[in-house]
């Protein structure tokens, strides 16, 4: 009989390298060999730089001392604008968002990505997003509107009600709005339409907490 090699495959270089590519969000086991192929194929245009800008991404990559986004420096490039509406916060689930938005183009105010949604399923609390830092922002006094552009799912609606008591609270004389019309039940902003993302933030509505 011939020995079976499929164990031996299946431990190949080109193999662990499929595995790790298929961990990202929306790339699957086939996308994942033929960009494993196409990098290795093309080594100096595309797999050598490729390497060097994630290593110094790496490297640098932090959440942003001021709203928790992404980052690669201490306070992050839309922080540190001095033309942005710094009494107008966006709260969003994820960095993601935060690029979505900023793809858009309209919104000229800043944001403040919490880093996930309650759920207590998933062992998400209050303590596991960065709610002490968003009160940090509230107590300057400056804010004067904080839109919840969070995901109209359960977990994001019940992270919605929460912070609007929370931001309340700690700034009675905060709006607190959300996003209006346009928005698919349990969509991702990161997915949703420039002109759709628009057209949601221009109607926003109140929140009443008595609602």
């Amino acid at each position: 009989m011939f020995p079976d090699t499929r164990k031996a495959r299946k431990s190949g270089v080109i193999e662990e390298l499929e595995e790790i590519l298929a961990k990202i969000p929306g790339l699957g086991r086939r996308s994942a060999r033929r960009a494993v192929y196409f990098l290795l194929q093309n080594k100096e245009e595309a797999l050598r730089p490729l390497l060097r800008r994630l290593g110094d991404a790496a490297e640098r990559a932090r959440a942003c001392a001021e709203c928790a986004t992404l980052a690669f420096a201490e306070y992050c490039e839309i922080c540190t604008d001095p033309l942005r509406d710094k009494s107008f916060i966006c709260v969003t689930e994820k960095a993601q968002d935060v690029t979505a938005f900023e793809r858009a183009g309209f919104f000229r105010g800043v944001y403040h990505v919490l880093g996930g949604s309650l759920n207590a399923f998933d062992d998400v609390f209050p303590e596991n997003l960065t709610l002490e830092l968003l009160k940090q922002r509230l107590a300057s006094g400056a804010v004067k509107e904080v839109m919840l552009a969070l995901p109209s799912t359960r977990e994001g609606r019940v992270t919605g009600f929460y912070l609007n008591d929370l931001i309340r609270e700690a700034a009675p004389h905060c709006t607190v709005t959300t996003p209006a019309c346009g928005l698919p039940l349990g969509g991702d902003f990161e997915f949703i339409d420039n002109g759709t993302l628009a057209a949601s933030f221009a109607d926003r509505k109140s929140v009443n907490s008595s609602e």
